[in-house]
Parts: structure tokens; sequence; C-alpha cells
């Protein structure tokens, strides 16, 4: 049941991970 979840989020993690990552270190590191 948790197939379709997963693929979404995995999905999700791909398009945005790095996008959400330089955000994350901005932030940290200002």
């Amino acid at each position: 049941p948790f197939g379709p979840f997963l693929g979404i989020a995995g999905w999700l993690t791909i398009l945005y991970g790095d996008m959400i990552q330089s955000y994350y270190l901005t932030w940290v590191l200002s």
C-alpha cells in the first residue's frame, strides 16, 4: 500500500532536494 506514496516522495525528493538543501544551508550559514 505504500508503493505509490514512496514513489511520489522519492520523485519530490529528487525534484526539490537540491533546492531545499540550498535554502537550508543558506539559513544555517546566515
